[in-house]
């Protein structure tokens, strides 16, 4: 059975929230507890994130054809 290779695409960025879930999890468990270092950690991969979600979409990468 073949699969357009626009499918894949949208495989791989489920993947990347999914990893980024994993990431936020214990940052959310733990969050009175750490330091204001392990925040601006955690602020930074937050903004990278949306940054590269925001240029996904102005660069029309998130489209379904």
């Amino acid at each position: 059975m073949q699969f357009k290779a626009e499918y894949y695409l949208y495989a791989i960025i489920f993947l990347i929230f999914d990893v980024e879930t994993i990431f936020l999890l214990p940052f959310a468990v733990a969050f009175t507890h750490l330091s204001v270092g392990a925040f601006v950690a955690m602020l930074v991969f937050l903004l990278l994130l949306g940054r590269g979600s925001r240029l996904g979409l102005a660069e029309g990468v998130l489209t379904w054809k």
